[in-house]
């Protein structure tokens, strides 16, 4: 609900007691929090769960609160220099009017305090953008309204940075493909590289915040003006964890070092031109494609009217495929996500993954 404050919610108090119970009971030492409200819940009660023998791998309470705010992480970055949306913060509903005229459609409405896109909403006309300010309002105050960024090609920084606010670890891989229909589909394909844009920024940007740890900046790259768009830093390891173990960077070890207030070892240097291939993401993706250009066909069967975007989707799929037969079968240095290689030998986790990714496609297409 956007409500950040220093001391536990009656909630999060049985919260914290369930975790030292469960760690009391299983001889838990070191927890990794993989979500934001977890993230913040633990940084608030970590030196209450260090009296009792626990490690929670998470930031500071104090550094954290600018990362859970969407609002103040942009205008520090906009301080330090890096380019982010065109971003107002509404307070009411005479604000909301006069920034719907400053900020063309389509619009991004979102809550400041979020994660997973929970809550985002894409408007393409003010009766759409005024309903999702007024359900949103309900939940949160001072929702965001920001400009859309067109192409949603992305450019994820995943970062490692020690104490003194300096990065111990910095990878991010350029993006071939990424499984479109979802605001926060990761990549299906990526390449390593040692060109990464914007590192004075970044730098400058982590520095000004004066947090630690494991964190993912997350751009967009803006068709406009080919210049990468800051969206939000989570501080957590992300869901494309496996890019930098294949690697060779092993983040956890990494974040959980700092977690005890070890130095961390330089990471190993990333080779160039590695490709990560994600085949269940590429498979989801061409599936829902299929589905998207029989509906066409049906349709254009039963009305007599044909899809104008008939031609340019059949080239678009035909440029897939070419991708796939180059990136899957052809010669060169390629990572399959473990994930996929582990069917044969652990099948549990592949299986969980592979239902949990269908089971959100079909949420994306019912919404």
């Amino acid at each position: 609900a956007g409500l950040i404050k220093r001391e536990n919610s009656p909630g999060e108090e049985r919260y914290i007691q369930r975790i030292e119970d469960i760690s009391a009971a299983e001889s838990i030492d070191v927890i990794f929090p993989s979500y934001d409200a977890e993230v913040y819940v633990f940084s608030k009660n970590k030196e209450r769960l260090a009296a009792r023998g626990l490690v929670t791998v998470v930031p500071d309470y104090e550094s954290l609160v600018p990362i859970l705010d969407k609002s103040l992480t942009l205008q520090v970055a906009e301080s330090v220099g890096f380019p982010i949306p065109r971003t107002h913060v509404v307070a009411d509903y005479g604000a909301f009017k006069d920034t719907v005229e400053r900020i063309g459609p389509p619009w991004v409405i979102k809550p400041r305090c979020s994660a997973h896109c929970i809550g985002v909403t894409v408007a393409n006309d003010r009766e759409e953008l005024e309903a999702a300010f007024r359900k949103l309002s309900l939940n949160q105050e001072r929702p965001l309204i920001q400009e859309y960024i067109p192409n949603l090609t992305r450019r994820n920084f995943y970062l490692v940075v020690s104490r003194e606010s300096e990065i111990v670890s910095m990878v991010s891989p350029r993006v071939l493909r990424t499984r479109r229909g979802r605001v926060n589909s990761p990549g299906a394909a990526v390449v390593s590289t040692h060109r990464i844009p914007f590192t004075d920024q970044v730098r400058a940007l982590v520095r000004e915040l004066g947090i630690w740890g494991c964190m993912t900046l997350q751009t967009l790259v803006d068709s406009r003006d080919g210049k990468l768009k800051l969206m939000e830093i989570n501080p957590r390891l992300g869901t494309s964890l496996w890019y930098r173990t294949e690697l060779g960077v092993n983040e956890p070890l990494m974040a959980l070092q700092l977690a005890r207030g070890e130095q961390p070892g330089t990471p190993p240097v990333v080779p160039e031109g590695i490709m990560l291939l994600d085949p269940l993401l590429d498979f989801l993706h061409l599936s829902s494609k299929a589905v998207e250009r029989s509906s066409a066909w049906i349709r254009a069967r039963l009305t007599g009217v044909k899809d104008e975007n008939d031609r340019r989707e059949r080239e678009y799929l035909r440029q897939l495929l070419r991708a796939w037969k180059s990136e899957y079968f052809a010669p060169g240095n390629r990572v399959i996500n473990p994930f996929n290689r582990g069917f044969l030998s652990d099948p549990y986790p592949p299986i969980v993954r592979t239902c949990n990714s269908v089971a959100k496609g079909l949420r994306g297409r019912l919404r």
